[in-house]
């Protein structure tokens, strides 16, 4: 009888053990779990800064800081023009009314 109380304690031990690695194994399950969504979510954000990287790309070929300077200046200088085209227009414009008013003049003296 001696000898099954003591296999039974053993019996009654192995099952604690038992029990107590089930729940060590359910708690790293959960844990793996959770590290599995933070991987999923710095895999997500990986891929949302390659696409950002990708956009700088593309947005550094189609115009870039320098390109932008030389645009300015390019429009300064346009305007600059306008405003000399527009004052020579209104110059030469007056140069034709004031011939024409010569010219209405001698033909009224004449």
């Amino acid at each position: 009888m001696g000898e099954n109380n003591g296999n039974r304690d053993l019996q009654q031990h192995l099952l604690e053990e038992i029990r107590g690695l089930k729940t060590k194994i359910d708690t790293l399950s959960e844990k793996l779990g959770d590290t599995n969504i933070e991987i999923s979510k710095v895999a997500t954000l990986k891929h949302t800064i390659n696409d950002i990287k990708e956009w700088k790309v593309g947005i550094e070929q189609v115009v870039n800081a320098g390109d932008l300077h030389v645009m300015k200046e390019d429009i300064e200088k346009l305007k600059a023009h306008r405003i000399q085209m527009i004052t020579i227009g209104s110059l030469v414009g007056f140069i034709i009314t004031l011939i024409n008013m010569g010219i209405a003049f001698y033909a009224a003296t004449n």
